[in-house]
């Protein structure tokens, strides 16, 4: 008997404290008791029925304008978003015409095939994010940027250049880090 009665207060507990949360929901959101209101005035002015044809006349006159007004504003919520578009697709043009100025204009870094020092410019475990930083950085004039998976490794690796010399390896870094704001560190491979 005391658990159901344990049971029984849980529930009142919990239901009082569901109508408060709500009250506080309610009190937050003005908007919700201004549109509750305007559904009554609406309701109570439907349940009046007039039998006068000038009153059915004017009604009749009014529901135009309010139809007008609703294609108006239509017309220019349509307006407004063609323009958002428009405006949009006018920073992807000068982005990408930035972008292909800096893709002519190569960073030369001194990388051979054989280098026994790789920059690298990130880890990725999903495949997708290497290749987006891969093109991120070709756009930025990195040519010989690629991806490499090394042995027993899970991890696709960014390699930005293979480096002889370990000075150029750590002036690269320089320039990506300063310049190009991307993280990226020295590898040296062992003999």
């Amino acid at each position: 008997m005391n658990k159901v009665l344990t049971i029984a207060l849980a529930i009142i507990v919990f239901f009082f404290i569901y109508l408060w949360v709500g009250a506080i929901f309610t009190s937050c959101n003005p908007e919700a008791e201004e549109i509750s209101e305007t559904i009554t005035v609406n309701t109570e002015s439907e349940s009046e029925e007039t039998y006068a044809s000038d009153e059915i006349y004017d009604e009749v006159q009014d529901e135009s304008y309010v139809h007008e007004d609703n294609a108006v504003t239509v017309a220019y919520e349509e307006v407004a978003a063609k323009a958002e578009v428009a405006v949009e697709e006018v920073k992807e043009v000068i982005e990408e015409s930035y972008v292909a100025e800096k893709v002519n204009a190569v960073v030369k870094t001194n990388s051979s095939p054989n280098g026994r020092h790789l920059v690298l410019a990130g880890n990725y475990l999903m495949e997708d994010n290497a290749l987006r930083q891969v093109k991120k950085l070709k756009k930025k004039g990195y040519s010989n940027a690629e991806i490499v998976v090394f042995d027993y490794s899970q991890y696709h690796t960014v390699l930005v250049s293979r480096n002889s010399d370990l000075s150029s390896a750590n002036n690269t870094v320089q320039k990506l880090k300063s310049n190009e704001g991307i993280d990226a560190y020295v590898h040296t491979k062992s003999r």
